[in-house]
């Protein structure tokens, strides 16, 4: 009787060692990103190890859909796409505009965030804003989106306030301190939303499509990260991530 106890237990035993060893072997999902992309992907406070942002949510969720914990490997934005094509990360996301042909052994999602230059400005205009309106004027320019860049051409650098949220810029704004603020189209829209003495204007500018990279020959996480981004819009995480990291986001850290 002692015996067949002990081989019960032994089994027992085994067993829970075994399904423990199985648990622990389902690998990581490597998401490669340079943390130097706010909103989209940064360090944390005091420079510290954590990388967040809005593509550091849509890592995680796409982490879950596949049941993998999370890992990011953080590496300068040029090694990013040959690091996906020779299967060193799993995927890549660092606001990578989806390419107009063909990059070799990387395939891109679909699109998970559209990107397009807007101007905000008081209320009570006689026309809706437009890029020569804002010449020679101060600005106030979203990091992370081609704002910047579009105010360099317009006015000169004293005239430009760099902002790591939407929010602030148009606090700015709002305070006189700035007679512009040109943000991505989605958080300028969600603003003067909320605040009646704001309106927006597209700019005529290229829009952007943003796709998270994976390997040509991973056909299999191509179709799980698809599947995850269309999740995260359906039950409305995206639009919580916008709030959080392209709305609101006040200073680069969580």
């Amino acid at each position: 009787m002692n015996k067949v106890m002990k081989c019960g237990w032994l089994v027992l035993l085994f067993v829970f060692l075994w399904a423990g060893c199985a648990k622990q072997e389902r690998p990581a999902l490597v998401v490669g990103t340079s943390g130097e992309v706010p909103p989209f992907s940064w360090h944390g406070p005091d420079a510290g190890p954590e990388v967040v942002g809005f593509d550091m949510a849509i890592g995680q969720a796409i982490a879950q859909k596949a049941r993998r914990p999370l890992k990011v490997e953080v590496m300068p934005s040029e090694e990013l796409l040959p690091a996906v094509a020779a299967g060193k990360v799993d995927v890549a996301l660092n606001r990578l505009v989806i390419p107009v042909e063909m990059i070799e052994g990387v395939h891109f999602s679909k699109p998970y965030y559209q990107a397009r230059p807007a101007v905000v400005v008081l209320a009570g205009a006689e026309a809706p804003p437009a890029i020569e309106d804002l010449r020679d004027k101060v600005i106030g320019a979203h990091i992370g989106f081609a704002g910047v860049e579009i105010a360099r051409t317009l006015t000169s650098g004293e005239n430009i306030k760099t902002f790591y949220s939407g929010l602030a810029a148009v606090v700015d704004l709002m305070n006189s301190q700035v007679d512009a603020a040109i943000l991505d189209e989605t958080p300028a829209k969600i603003l003067a939303e909320q605040h009646p003495e704001l309106e927006w204007a597209r700019l005529d500018f290229p829009v952007e499509h943003y796709g998270v990279a994976v390997a040509a020959t991973n056909k299999q996480l191509v179709k799980v990260v698809n599947k995850a981004l269309a999740e995260i819009v359906a039950d409305g995480r995206m639009d919580q991530f916008i709030e959080q990291y392209l709305v609101r986001r006040q200073l680069p850290f969580p």
